[in-house]
């Protein structure tokens, strides 16, 4: 798990000023495996930090979002979700159970990579791969 000093580190490498409502929001995404939604968030932050303001969260995921640090991931009519983007990987939606799963697989990445040059979208970059999944009966 990252750390307070990690967060600090992040923050300031991607040249933001590092205050403690930045620092403990990307601290509890750097934490979460969950994909939480900016009202789980505020509701976690916020028992440990009274003061802190749903405004304050928005605004803060904006800015790490706008500075690629963090990733949103919109599935179906769900919240917004967030994930904290350190590595490439693959997002897969449970319907039945609105989870998302993390699903690392490198050569499915570089295929889509791959892919995405041979159609011309070479000089684009992945955001985020999400894929929906339905139970089969």
């Amino acid at each position: 798990m990252e750390t307070k000093n990690s967060a600090i580190e992040v923050l300031e490498k991607s040249g933001i000023k590092p205050t403690i409502q930045r620092v403990i929001i990307l601290e509890q995404l750097m934490n979460s495996r969950m994909h939480p939604t900016v009202e789980s968030i505020y509701s976690e932050i916020r028992s440990k930090f009274p003061t802190l303001s749903l405004a304050t969260v928005y605004n803060t995921l904006e800015i790490l979002e706008k500075h690629k640090l963090i990733r949103s991931i919109k599935v179906e009519s769900e919240h917004t979700r967030y994930d904290y983007a350190y590595d490439d990987h693959i997002h897969l939606f449970i319907k039945e159970t609105n989870e998302i799963i993390d699903f690392y697989d490198e050569e499915i990445v570089s295929l889509i990579k791959k892919k995405l040059t041979e159609h011309n979208y070479s000089n684009y970059q992945i955001e985020n791969i999400n894929v929906e999944l339905n139970q089969v009966n």
